[in-house]
Protein backbone atom coordinates (compact mmCIF):
# COMPACT_ATOMS: atom_id res chain seq x y z
CA UNK A 1 0.00 0.00 0.00
CA UNK A 2 2.78 2.49 0.78
CA UNK A 3 4.27 1.33 -2.48
CA UNK A 4 1.15 2.33 -4.43
CA UNK A 5 0.69 5.55 -2.85
CA UNK A 6 4.58 6.24 -3.05
CA UNK A 7 4.21 5.75 -7.09
CA UNK A 8 1.13 8.01 -7.34
CA UNK A 9 2.75 10.57 -5.70
CA UNK A 10 5.61 10.32 -8.17
CA UNK A 11 3.54 10.54 -11.10
CA UNK A 12 1.96 13.32 -9.99
CA UNK A 13 4.61 15.34 -9.07
CA UNK A 14 6.01 14.28 -12.89
CA UNK A 15 2.65 15.45 -14.21
CA UNK A 16 2.40 18.61 -12.32
CA UNK A 17 5.93 19.42 -13.48
CA UNK A 18 5.43 18.73 -17.03
CA UNK A 19 2.77 20.82 -17.00
CA UNK A 20 4.19 23.85 -15.90
CA UNK A 21 6.92 22.97 -18.48
CA UNK A 22 4.36 23.33 -20.95
CA UNK A 23 2.65 26.48 -19.88
CA UNK A 24 2.21 29.16 -22.34
CA UNK A 25 2.34 33.03 -22.60
CA UNK A 26 1.99 35.70 -24.49
CA UNK A 27 4.06 37.94 -25.79
CA UNK A 28 3.58 41.16 -28.02
CA UNK A 29 5.92 43.90 -28.86
CA UNK A 30 4.16 47.06 -29.71
CA UNK A 31 5.51 49.94 -31.76
CA UNK A 32 4.34 53.19 -29.33
CA UNK A 33 3.90 56.84 -29.94
CA UNK A 34 3.92 58.77 -27.24
CA UNK A 35 3.47 62.68 -27.97
CA UNK A 36 3.53 63.31 -24.09
CA UNK A 37 7.60 62.51 -24.59
CA UNK A 38 8.61 64.25 -27.05
CA UNK A 39 6.82 62.11 -29.84
CA UNK A 40 9.46 60.07 -30.06
CA UNK A 41 9.16 56.40 -30.89
CA UNK A 42 9.49 53.21 -28.42
CA UNK A 43 8.40 50.20 -28.12
CA UNK A 44 6.41 48.69 -25.72
CA UNK A 45 6.94 45.20 -24.68
CA UNK A 46 3.50 42.38 -22.83
CA UNK A 47 3.74 39.65 -21.36
CA UNK A 48 0.26 37.98 -20.04
CA UNK A 49 0.08 34.24 -18.77
CA UNK A 50 -2.95 33.03 -16.34
CA UNK A 51 -5.01 36.41 -15.94
CA UNK A 52 -1.84 38.11 -14.91
CA UNK A 53 -0.24 40.74 -17.22
CA UNK A 54 3.11 42.86 -17.15
CA UNK A 55 3.88 45.95 -19.47
CA UNK A 56 7.53 47.18 -19.97
CA UNK A 57 8.58 50.11 -21.66
CA UNK A 58 11.66 48.94 -24.40
CA UNK A 59 14.21 52.02 -24.65
CA UNK A 60 17.13 52.11 -27.27
CA UNK A 61 20.49 53.44 -26.39
CA UNK A 62 20.99 53.75 -30.20
CA UNK A 63 18.88 55.33 -32.73
CA UNK A 64 17.14 58.92 -32.15
CA UNK A 65 17.27 60.87 -29.18
CA UNK A 66 15.68 64.10 -28.11
CA UNK A 67 16.24 66.40 -24.90
CA UNK A 68 14.60 69.66 -24.31
CA UNK A 69 17.32 71.41 -22.17
CA UNK A 70 18.43 74.86 -20.85
CA UNK A 71 20.41 76.42 -18.01
CA UNK A 72 17.46 78.78 -17.37
CA UNK A 73 13.74 78.42 -17.21
CA UNK A 74 13.53 80.69 -20.48
CA UNK A 75 16.93 79.09 -22.07
CA UNK A 76 15.48 75.75 -23.97
CA UNK A 77 16.32 74.14 -27.34
CA UNK A 78 15.80 70.71 -28.60
CA UNK A 79 18.64 68.79 -29.64
CA UNK A 80 18.30 65.62 -32.02
CA UNK A 81 21.03 63.21 -32.87
CA UNK A 82 21.22 60.54 -35.29
CA UNK A 83 22.74 57.19 -33.26
CA UNK A 84 24.75 54.36 -34.48
CA UNK A 85 21.64 51.46 -35.88
CA UNK A 86 22.09 48.03 -35.02
CA UNK A 87 21.83 45.29 -37.26
CA UNK A 88 18.43 43.50 -38.58
CA UNK A 89 18.84 40.70 -36.50
CA UNK A 90 19.12 42.36 -33.27
CA UNK A 91 16.68 45.07 -34.25
CA UNK A 92 13.92 41.72 -34.57
CA UNK A 93 15.02 40.20 -31.55
CA UNK A 94 15.08 43.77 -29.56
CA UNK A 95 18.18 42.23 -27.54
CA UNK A 96 19.65 46.35 -27.25
CA UNK A 97 16.65 47.53 -25.65
CA UNK A 98 16.67 48.33 -22.08
CA UNK A 99 13.48 47.14 -20.22
CA UNK A 100 11.67 49.53 -17.53
CA UNK A 101 7.84 47.55 -15.86
CA UNK A 102 5.38 49.93 -16.46
CA UNK A 103 1.88 48.26 -15.68
CA UNK A 104 1.05 44.81 -13.90
CA UNK A 105 -2.48 43.71 -14.66
CA UNK A 106 -4.63 40.93 -12.73
CA UNK A 107 -7.92 39.63 -13.68
CA UNK A 108 -8.33 37.77 -11.21
CA UNK A 109 -7.80 40.49 -8.42
CA UNK A 110 -9.01 42.66 -10.80
CA UNK A 111 -5.90 45.39 -10.17
CA UNK A 112 -3.70 47.78 -11.97
CA UNK A 113 -0.96 48.73 -10.76
CA UNK A 114 1.01 51.91 -13.33
CA UNK A 115 4.33 53.85 -13.08
CA UNK A 116 3.63 57.56 -13.25
CA UNK A 117 6.06 60.29 -12.90
CA UNK A 118 5.91 63.68 -11.43
CA UNK A 119 9.52 64.20 -10.56
CA UNK A 120 9.53 61.48 -8.96
CA UNK A 121 8.46 57.65 -9.51
CA UNK A 122 4.56 57.14 -8.65
CA UNK A 123 2.63 54.10 -8.03
CA UNK A 124 -0.86 53.72 -9.08
CA UNK A 125 -3.48 51.56 -7.95
CA UNK A 126 -6.82 51.51 -10.18
CA UNK A 127 -9.14 48.99 -10.81
CA UNK A 128 -8.57 47.37 -14.14
CA UNK A 129 -11.41 47.49 -16.22
CA UNK A 130 -11.51 51.19 -16.35
CA UNK A 131 -12.44 51.42 -20.22
CA UNK A 132 -16.39 51.45 -21.59
CA UNK A 133 -16.20 50.14 -24.92
CA UNK A 134 -18.85 50.10 -27.65
CA UNK A 135 -17.90 47.57 -30.03
CA UNK A 136 -18.89 47.82 -33.93
CA UNK A 137 -19.13 45.78 -36.88
CA UNK A 138 -15.50 46.73 -38.91
CA UNK A 139 -13.21 44.02 -38.94
CA UNK A 140 -8.93 44.08 -39.99
CA UNK A 141 -6.15 42.00 -39.95
CA UNK A 142 -3.27 42.46 -38.30
CA UNK A 143 0.00 40.11 -38.10
CA UNK A 144 -2.99 37.53 -39.57
CA UNK A 145 -5.12 37.89 -36.82
CA UNK A 146 -8.72 38.94 -37.18
CA UNK A 147 -9.63 42.24 -35.39
CA UNK A 148 -12.79 43.40 -34.36
CA UNK A 149 -12.78 47.34 -33.39
CA UNK A 150 -14.36 48.99 -30.85
CA UNK A 151 -14.11 53.17 -29.61
CA UNK A 152 -14.79 54.67 -26.22
CA UNK A 153 -14.01 58.24 -24.35
CA UNK A 154 -11.23 58.23 -21.52
CA UNK A 155 -10.69 60.77 -19.25
CA UNK A 156 -10.54 63.64 -22.05
CA UNK A 157 -9.45 61.64 -24.89
CA UNK A 158 -11.04 59.43 -27.53
CA UNK A 159 -9.61 55.88 -28.49
CA UNK A 160 -10.67 53.40 -31.39
CA UNK A 161 -9.27 49.77 -30.53
CA UNK A 162 -8.22 46.97 -32.81
CA UNK A 163 -9.03 43.50 -30.29
CA UNK A 164 -8.32 39.58 -31.75
CA UNK A 165 -10.72 36.98 -29.67
CA UNK A 166 -8.43 34.22 -32.01
CA UNK A 167 -5.90 33.71 -29.49
CA UNK A 168 -6.51 31.97 -26.06
CA UNK A 169 -5.62 35.37 -23.95
CA UNK A 170 -7.23 38.12 -22.74
CA UNK A 171 -4.25 40.88 -22.97
CA UNK A 172 -3.99 44.63 -23.74
CA UNK A 173 -1.01 47.33 -23.44
CA UNK A 174 -1.03 49.92 -21.26
CA UNK A 175 -4.61 50.53 -19.40
CA UNK A 176 -6.71 49.69 -22.35
CA UNK A 177 -8.68 47.13 -20.58
CA UNK A 178 -11.83 45.56 -21.19
CA UNK A 179 -12.18 43.85 -24.35
CA UNK A 180 -12.78 39.99 -25.15
CA UNK A 181 -9.60 39.81 -26.76
CA UNK A 182 -5.99 40.74 -27.13
CA UNK A 183 -5.69 44.78 -28.51
CA UNK A 184 -3.31 44.48 -31.28
CA UNK A 185 -3.80 48.17 -31.90
CA UNK A 186 -5.09 51.44 -30.31
CA UNK A 187 -4.96 55.07 -30.73
CA UNK A 188 -6.14 58.17 -29.56
CA UNK A 189 -8.12 60.35 -32.27
CA UNK A 190 -6.01 62.94 -32.13
CA UNK A 191 -2.92 60.85 -33.01
CA UNK A 192 -1.38 61.55 -29.01
CA UNK A 193 -0.89 57.89 -27.89
CA UNK A 194 -0.87 55.13 -30.33
CA UNK A 195 0.24 51.47 -30.06
CA UNK A 196 0.60 48.75 -32.73
CA UNK A 197 1.40 44.94 -32.43
CA UNK A 198 4.50 44.39 -34.84
CA UNK A 199 5.43 40.84 -33.35
CA UNK A 200 3.18 38.36 -30.96
CA UNK A 201 4.89 34.84 -29.71
CA UNK A 202 2.75 32.44 -27.88
CA UNK A 203 5.68 30.94 -26.40
CA UNK A 204 7.16 28.97 -23.60
CA UNK A 205 6.31 30.48 -20.45
CA UNK A 206 9.30 32.22 -18.39
CA UNK A 207 7.67 31.69 -15.33
CA UNK A 208 5.07 32.90 -13.21
CA UNK A 209 4.12 36.72 -13.98
CA UNK A 210 4.62 38.61 -10.39
CA UNK A 211 3.79 42.33 -9.57
CA UNK A 212 7.12 43.81 -9.35
CA UNK A 213 5.39 47.59 -7.71
CA UNK A 214 3.55 44.51 -4.78
CA UNK A 215 6.11 45.83 -2.13
CA UNK A 216 6.23 49.66 -3.08
CA UNK A 217 3.82 52.42 -1.54
CA UNK A 218 0.56 52.70 -4.11
CA UNK A 219 -1.61 55.73 -4.23
CA UNK A 220 -5.16 56.19 -6.03
CA UNK A 221 -5.21 57.97 -9.19
CA UNK A 222 -7.92 60.73 -7.28
CA UNK A 223 -4.33 61.34 -5.09
CA UNK A 224 -2.19 61.74 -8.04
CA UNK A 225 -4.54 64.24 -9.57
CA UNK A 226 -4.13 66.10 -6.87
CA UNK A 227 -1.28 66.43 -6.52
CA UNK A 228 -0.42 66.80 -9.82
CA UNK A 229 -2.33 69.54 -10.12
CA UNK A 230 -0.84 71.60 -6.99
CA UNK A 231 2.62 70.72 -8.13
CA UNK A 232 1.71 72.19 -11.86
CA UNK A 233 -0.29 75.01 -10.54
CA UNK A 234 2.20 76.73 -8.68
CA UNK A 235 5.30 75.79 -10.97
CA UNK A 236 2.96 77.89 -13.72
CA UNK A 237 2.35 81.06 -11.39
CA UNK A 238 6.66 80.89 -10.96
CA UNK A 239 7.51 80.01 -14.56
CA UNK A 240 4.91 83.37 -15.82
CA UNK A 241 5.99 85.71 -13.06
CA UNK A 242 10.05 84.67 -14.02
CA UNK A 243 9.14 85.33 -17.46
CA UNK A 244 7.36 88.90 -17.41
CA UNK A 245 10.41 89.80 -15.18
CA UNK A 246 12.94 88.74 -17.84
CA UNK A 247 10.75 89.52 -20.96
CA UNK A 248 10.79 86.26 -21.91
CA UNK A 249 7.72 84.66 -23.94
CA UNK A 250 6.01 82.14 -21.26
CA UNK A 251 5.35 78.69 -22.67
CA UNK A 252 3.78 75.64 -20.58
CA UNK A 253 6.65 73.11 -21.74
CA UNK A 254 8.83 74.60 -19.37
CA UNK A 255 6.70 73.04 -16.83
CA UNK A 256 4.15 70.93 -17.64
CA UNK A 257 5.15 67.29 -18.29
CA UNK A 258 1.31 66.31 -20.57
CA UNK A 259 0.02 63.89 -19.28
CA UNK A 260 -2.15 61.13 -21.38
CA UNK A 261 -5.23 61.13 -19.14
CA UNK A 262 -5.93 64.73 -19.19
CA UNK A 263 -5.61 66.24 -15.82
CA UNK A 264 -5.10 70.50 -16.38
CA UNK A 265 -7.80 70.98 -19.38
CA UNK A 266 -6.64 74.13 -20.55
CA UNK A 267 -2.80 73.14 -20.43
CA UNK A 268 -2.83 69.75 -21.52
CA UNK A 269 -4.54 69.25 -25.02
CA UNK A 270 -1.38 69.52 -27.02
CA UNK A 271 2.23 67.45 -26.98
CA UNK A 272 4.95 68.66 -25.40
CA UNK A 273 6.44 68.52 -28.87
CA UNK A 274 4.69 70.99 -30.31
CA UNK A 275 4.67 73.21 -27.28
CA UNK A 276 8.62 73.53 -27.74
CA UNK A 277 7.97 73.94 -31.35
CA UNK A 278 5.98 77.25 -30.37
CA UNK A 279 8.33 78.31 -28.09
CA UNK A 280 11.45 78.27 -30.51
CA UNK A 281 9.04 79.59 -33.08
CA UNK A 282 8.28 83.06 -30.51
CA UNK A 283 12.17 83.43 -29.73
CA UNK A 284 12.99 83.18 -33.14
CA UNK A 285 14.96 79.55 -33.01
Amino acid sequence: MKNYLFALLVLFAIATTKGHAQEKELYVIYDMVDQSMHGINFKYELRSRNGKGLCSGLYKPYGFRATVQGSAIGSMQVNSEPRQEKSQKEEEDFKDYKRRDMVFTNQETRELYFLENIGLNTIIKEELNLFQWQMLPETDSILGYKCQKAKTEFRGRKYTAWFSTQLPFKAAPWKIHGLPGVVLKVETDDGYLKYTAIQLKIRKSEGEIKNPFQNKKNISWEEFSDIYKKTRTGAEEKAKAYCAKNNIPYNPAMILAPRIEIIIEELNRVSLQDMTKAFRSQVGH
